[in-house]
């Protein structure tokens, strides 16, 4: 029976770099991540927890860098610890994803036009723990539209949201 601290959040998707390599000892990686794609503090001294996963399906097994205790609830507190990381600046966070769209439009008296749309989707981080996300002109066009229903029931019908806007980190409000 699966529990709460069994699922794993695997949206993080930060852009890092790798290397492996197969010897006759084993198989060994080399991993580049980038400080802008993690958060942390500034303040010296700082423990950072660690934990590294490898599956292999194979032979269904499932290994980590430190040991896991299935008898104790949850993997985040049995991370490692990574000590004697000092003097990093944390980079600003700060990207900008602007947008341009084009619509096609035939009007009623049969005449077209053409209308032309743009804007920007800007994310800042205010501290580690913190980031505003702002939309500049917004444009749903291009969002998938709600399935038209018949309803003939005395109950309200709910659509999920599909705007990446409005559904990005929502994640963090369904946790157990």
């Amino acid at each position: 029976m699966k529990t709460d601290y069994d699922y794993e959040d695997d949206n993080w998707n930060a852009v890092w770099e790798s290397k492996t390599l197969i010897t006759d000892k084993g198989w060994a990686v080399e991993m580049r991540i980038p400080y802008s794609a993690l958060r942390f503090s500034e303040k010296a001294g700082s423990v950072w927890g660690l934990n590294m996963f490898r599956n292999i399906r194979r032979y269904n097994s499932n290994n980590s860098w430190n040991f896991l205790n299935r008898k104790v609830s949850g993997f985040i507190h049995q991370q490692g610890e990574l000590k004697g990381i000092s003097n990093i600046d944390p980079p600003v966070r700060l990207s900008f994803s602007p947008y341009s769209a084009v619509y096609y439009e035939r009007k009623n008296d049969g005449s077209s036009d053409f209308i032309y749309r743009g804007g920007m989707d800007v994310k800042y981080g205010i501290s580690e723990s913190f980031t505003l996300d702002m939309m500049v002109i917004p444009d749903f066009g291009q969002v998938q539209s709600d399935d038209k229903s018949l309803n003939l029931s005395p109950y309200e019908l709910y659509y999920n949201e599909n705007r990446q806007f409005f559904n990005e980190g929502t994640e963090l409000f369904q946790r157990g």
